[in-house]
């Protein structure tokens, strides 16, 4: 069992994505009815914030990934002893944020920090062996949600007050550059598979103008707002 499960990036990613999901509705619905405590040293609306986007959209995002890049690239898969190693590093960040006021705040942002890095690591050799110019910006968004979730930390530690509204922002919209890039690649082909299953013959539409602006504009949207 615990070897089908490192098998692919999705597996334990889209499990454990889906299981903090239930969990941390509860216990977000316990803080607001005055049953649990937010942390103390984080007000109670980032420390949500955080954990969605930190938490839940990372898991996803690492196990789309983590699977799509092999099927790119052709490199292997991440799986065995690395893959669990990346999971460790999640899951080690949301059982520290799940009990926050246990551990030095310091330990806890160093461990939550150290996710999206590691993640960018894992699939950037793959990415740069490929040499698809294309596949570049999945790191990069990797990186930059990083440092987006390094100015949250910081505001919460009170080394950066006042950064932490933007930074989230910020990170909505890297999570929506990342759903843009990959739906403008995943939904076309998924159309055309499911056509062909059903007796269609149908060709793939080349990029159009709409394909090559989408990632821009919303990249010029974030920027705007």
């Amino acid at each position: 069992m615990p070897s089908a499960l490192l098998d692919r990036g999705f597996r334990p990613f889209f499990l454990l994505g889906s299981l903090h999901v239930a969990s941390f509705t509860a216990l977000w619905v316990a803080v607001l009815s005055g049953w649990a405590a937010p942390p103390r040293w984080m007000a109670a609306t980032r420390w949500h914030a955080h954990e969605m986007l930190f938490g839940f959209a990372s898991a996803a995002i690492a196990g789309f990934l983590l699977t799509a890049v092999p099927a790119w690239t052709g490199r292997p898969a991440i799986r065995g002893a690395r893959l669990g190693a990346l999971v460790a590093i999640w899951l080690a960040g949301r059982l520290l944020f799940a009990t926050p006021d246990f551990w030095p705040p310091l330990l806890v942002a160093a461990v939550d920090l150290a996710f999206l890095p590691a993640l960018a690591l894992a699939i950037a050799p793959s990415i740069a062996a490929a040499r698809v110019a294309r596949h570049a910006a999945f790191p990069v968004i990797l990186l930059a949600l990083a440092g987006a979730n390094a100015l949250v930390l910081a505001d919460a530690l009170g080394w950066l007050p006042g950064v932490a509204p933007t930074a989230l922002r910020a990170s909505v919209y890297g999570v929506a550059a990342m759903v843009t890039l990959v739906g403008g690649r995943i939904v076309p082909v998924f159309t055309t598979n499911a056509l062909l299953r059903a007796g269609q013959a149908v060709e793939p539409l080349a990029p159009g103008l709409a394909d090559r602006v989408a990632l821009p504009a919303v990249l010029a949207f974030a920027l705007l707002d």
